[in-house]
């Protein structure tokens, strides 16, 4: 097989981006019912952006969650997402796109629009 398709159990942990290749880096995402207050889900990074490249978010209570970087003086990345309960919400990996970057140093935060349990993983690069 080619670069290009590679075989089955043959996964790329970078990316080609300016410069040369990036690192994909997974984290999970666990966060308990704490009213409307953004949760950091990855810490920033002196002189790198956070760039989304893919997510899988759920919840057992129907509500909203807000992407944005840093809590201090927060910047959002979405609109309100609703998610219903027990229905995961998914934003899928496409090659050479991505979903939103925080500002370089800051935070990527999750933020709900009330007290949700909110589960899932978060596929993210720095630039």
């Amino acid at each position: 097989m080619s670069d290009r398709f590679p075989s089955i159990g043959h996964v790329r942990d970078s990316i080609e981006s300016v410069g040369g290749p990036t690192q994909i880096k997974p984290v999970p995402i666990n966060i308990a019912p704490a009213g409307a207050t953004a949760t950091a889900i990855v810490s920033g990074v002196a002189g790198k952006k956070i760039r989304i490249l893919a997510m899988v978010v759920g919840t057992n209570t129907t509500g909203a969650i807000t992407l944005q970087d840093d809590e201090s003086s927060p910047v959002a990345l979405s609109g309100a997402i609703p998610i219903l309960a027990d229905s995961p919400f998914v934003l899928p990996f496409c090659e050479g796109i991505h979903w939103g970057e925080t500002t370089a140093g800051a935070d990527l935060d999750i933020k709900p629009d009330g007290a949700m349990s909110i589960d899932g993983i978060l596929v993210y690069t720095e630039v």
